[in-house]
């Protein structure tokens, strides 16, 4: 039954999600990322410009992103490279959860049975 397949679906996933949770952008290199201060995490992109080796620096050390004002807006933002690759990471993971439920919702699915017995026509006895 569909219901079954989807619910091993999930029950395969659990490893995966809970990794995805327990490492967000929110907590680069295994550790908290202090709250963004403006007083040290804000900077015109003139001072950027002019300390940008610093502020590299204090983006790799520290995991905090640095927001990048322009006339006193926010126009972008430095992340380190570990917050960058989770941060993408983690957009591939919900994409294919998303992905799959659709499947789940067209009737795009088969049985775990189904499934096995393919395999086991296809491959043989993996008990071998």
């Amino acid at each position: 039954m569909a219901g079954s397949g989807l619910a091993s679906a999930w029950l395969s996933l659990a490893p995966v999600w809970t990794k995805v949770r327990n490492r967000s952008i929110f907590r680069p290199m295994g550790r908290p990322v202090r709250n963004v201060r403006i007083s040290e995490n804000f900077v015109p992109v003139s001072e950027f410009k002019a300390q940008a080796a610093a502020w590299l620096r204090k983006a790799g050390e520290t995991g905090a992103p640095v927001v990048v004002t322009q006339n006193g807006k926010p126009a972008g933002v430095l992340l380190s490279p570990e917050a960058f690759d989770e941060l993408t990471e983690q957009a591939r993971f919900v994409a294919a959860v998303e992905e799959g439920l659709a499947d789940s919702d067209a009737a795009r699915v088969h049985s775990h049975s189904a499934v096995a017995r393919r395999m086991q026509s296809r491959f043989g006895d993996s008990g071998e």
